[in-house]
């Protein structure tokens, strides 16, 4: 049997750095939520989680929206 890496296409250099630009866009919309004072919402593990500046994050309730 070959190597996986051997096997392997090139990947897609428009997607190489795609998870890190993600990441960064995350970190500067909380950082623009926090100075704005507005609560954040996201997805987590497959749940909708708020944050809310200055408190820690939580999970939404059932019954909103």
């Amino acid at each position: 049997m070959t190597e996986p890496s051997a096997t392997r296409t090139p990947r897609d250099p428009d997607l190489v750095n795609a998870e890190i630009a993600l990441k960064r866009a995350a970190q500067r919309a909380r950082e623009r939520a926090r100075r704005a004072g507005v609560p954040l919402a996201y997805w987590k593990d497959g749940k909708l989680r708020t944050e809310s500046p200055g408190k820690e994050p939580n999970e939404a309730s059932e019954t909103g929206g």
